[in-house]
């Protein structure tokens, strides 16, 4: 105690500021990791329960989208104030892809989109998600279709942006299937953010101590030595960058896929 009270004002000013960015992300963080949903376009859509099914809900890129998936199994999309849909899926055992490796294990499903198919293929499911292969041009040629677990936007093959308002086939069987919840928030970054600080805090307080440390490697009587004024002001920047670090740790942390 003796050594924070004789550290200067911005020192002491850091140290506040690293223990209030603790105790503030200590509370986001369970709060964050609490809240289970549907992953889609790297932003969270919330369930809620109704008496025809349910409703996955939430905003990517600040644009309202939301999923109402009906208890046959229909699904109809919002994004913004456009509607999409209604989709609709039949099993079919002759729609799995002949001869491919996984042909035993795959469901035969028909989707559509009002009228149109959409896709008609095998689809397994995983614990990760909903993988649908599709046939090619031969028997030897098959597409495998995954749902957009990465960040928004979501390029197809030829590099052009897919719109919000066209969700792959794989995401729309996963939400009629009933989708794995998920949740944003890593452990790991969190934990990498208190290391962050309490090293800065140790910097901090004991930056005179670990100074002489250095010096009385090389010289005699390094308890009377002085940082110089360049010393002091690398302290002062590197105790100004580091909480800015563990800042951004702790962001991108509530940014990250849980479990």
């Amino acid at each position: 105690m003796q050594k924070i009270r004789s550290l200067g004002t911005y020192e002491k000013i850091i140290l506040v500021l690293l223990l209030m960015m603790v105790l503030l992300f200590s509370v986001l963080y369970p709060v964050t990791m609490s809240k289970k949903g549907f992953a889609y376009r790297g932003s969270m859509l919330t369930p809620t329960k109704t008496e025809d099914g349910t409703i996955y809900s939430g905003a990517v890129r600040g644009t309202p989208v939301s999923f109402e998936v009906f208890n046959d199994r229909s699904v109809v999309g919002r994004v913004g104030d456009r509607i999409i849909g209604p989709y609709s899926v039949a099993e079919d055992r002759d729609a799995v892809p002949k001869g491919h490796p996984w042909e035993s294990l795959m469901t035969g499903v028909e989707l559509r989109c009002g009228e149109e198919i959409v896709f008609r293929g095998g689809m397994v499911r995983r614990d990760d998600g909903t993988l649908l292969v599709s046939d090619g041009d031969d028997e030897t040629d098959w597409f495998i279709i995954t749902r957009e677990y990465g960040a928004d936007p979501v390029y197809d093959s030829k590099g052009n942006e897919i719109g919000l308002a066209n969700p792959s086939p794989a995401s729309v069987i996963e939400l009629m299937y009933g989708p794995r919840l998920s949740n944003k928030g890593s452990i790991a970054w969190w934990i990498g953010g208190i290391f962050i600080c309490a090293l800065t805090a140790v910097i901090v307080i004991f930056a005179k101590d670990m100074f002489r440390f250095r010096v009385s490697l090389y010289v005699r009587n390094a308890a009377d030595a002085e940082p110089s004024d360049l010393t002091v002001a690398g302290w002062y920047i590197s105790w100004t960058v580091m909480p800015l670090l563990a800042l951004i740790v702790f962001i991108l942390g509530l940014r990250q896929p849980g479990g």
